[in-house]
Order: structure tokens, then C-alpha cells, then sequence
């Protein structure tokens, strides 16, 4: 029997001020450049429509926002695991000195949250990796921080399209998941929840 996310809540918002007991829990990241559907992502993973603010302004979320899970599994409910929101990146508006703000949160983060099993970078089946996602690649691998990559709004694309996106990106990434999805028409979103759980729940 697999696991199942019952619930899911807001818990705070994290601006990298102060330590939060928060990062020793077992959590899973999700990073991606502003409107790749990340925050439509965490909502239909975890079956709620506005757990996440999916805002019209991209770049506006500007810290990390923690959200505890309740996770059902053989009849036993676990309540000390998180999905966590890390501010988009890449938005051509947002000034030099927010910039080295966004840097300086999530260098704090990643080298504090203990609880962090994996990083789920997102990016736009319609685009493919930008020279920003390998920058965040090559800077996680430099800190040992397992990740996958996943190719949100994959129903936009034609099969053959999509097929060739998902290869060239596997080529590229020998041995990291890649793994298509769609928020939108739910896509794939039961395996990808599935392979998410099996992580937070090890």
C-alpha cells in the first residue's frame, strides 16, 4: 500500500533571517524560474487549489514558504513532513540587489536545512533548461544536493516534441530523474507524487 497526502497547510514564510526548527524536518524543494507553474504544481500534488499562491505577476514570491503535510500510510498518519516553495527565479524585472538577496536565502538554506531530501527543479516543457537552471544544477551538485527535473505543461507539446525534449534532457543529465508532467491536465502527477513520498518518507 503507497502513501497518500491527506492534507496540506501554509506554515510560514522563511525570509533566511534567523534558524527555524522547520529545516530539520524531512522536506522536499521545489525550484524553478518564474512561470514554470511551480506554485500550480504544489497545489495539484497536493490536491488543494490555492495552498500555494499562483500569482500573475512572476518573480513576486521573493522567500521560501514551508507547507506541513498530513501523509497517510498503512493506516498511520505522519504529520512532520514538508513540502517547501523556494522564491522563482530568472524574472528580467527584479533588481541586482533582490538578486543577491534570492542567492544569499537559498545559500543559506541549502547549506542548513538538514531535513532536505531532494530538490525538484521545475522547468517549462515549451522551453527547456535555460542557462539559469544549469547555473542552480551545477550549484547543487557542488553541495551534494540530490535533484530531479521536472518538465511542467508537457500537454502543450506534440508526443514527438516532448519525447525529444525529455531525451536530450536525460542525455545531458546522465542518471538524474526527469520526469514530464502537466498541472494542468494532471499528467503524470500520481508518479510524481509517488516517487516525492518514497523520498520524504525515508
Amino acid at each position: 500500500m503507497g502513501y497518500t497526502i491527506c492534507d496540506a497547510k501554509f506554515i510560514t514564510s522563511w525570509f533566511g533571517d534567523k534558524l527555524i526548527d522547520l529545516l530539520q524536518l524531512s522536506q522536499i524543494a521545489f525550484a524553478g524560474r518564474s512561470n514554470v507553474g511551480k506554485s500550480s504544481l504544489i497545489n495539484v500534488l497536493c490536491n488543494k487549489k490555492r495552498l500555494a499562491i499562483v500569482s500573475k505577476t512572476p518573480g513576486k514570491t521573493r522567500y521560501i514558504n514551508f507547507f506541513g503535510l498530513k501523509i497517510k500510510h498503512q493506516d498511520k498518519f505522519y504529520t512532520d513532513r514538508l513540502f517547501v516553495d523556494i522564491p522563482g527565479y530568472g524574472f528580467a524585472k527584479i533588481s541586482k540587489i533582490l538578486r543577491l538577496k534570492w542567492e544569499e536565502l537559498l545559500n543559506v538554506y541549502f547549506k542548513n536545512a538538514h531535513g532536505l531530501k531532494i530538490i525538484v527543479l521545475i522547468i517549462d516543457s515549451n522551453v527547456g533548461l535555460t542557462l539559469l537552471d544549469k547555473i542552480l544544477i551545477e550549484w547543487l551538485k557542488d553541495l551534494n544536493i540530490n535533484f530531479i527535473i521536472t518538465a511542467n505543461k508537457f500537454d502543450k507539446l506534440q508526443k514527438s516534441v516532448g519525447l525529444a525534449l525529455i531525451n536530450k534532457t536525460r542525455n545531458e543529465y546522465t542518471g538524474i530523474e526527469v520526469i514530464p508532467v502537466s498541472a494542468k491536465t494532471r499528467y503524470n502527477i500520481d508518479y510524481l507524487r509517488n516517487f516525492l513520498l518514497s523520498f520524504i518518507m525515508s
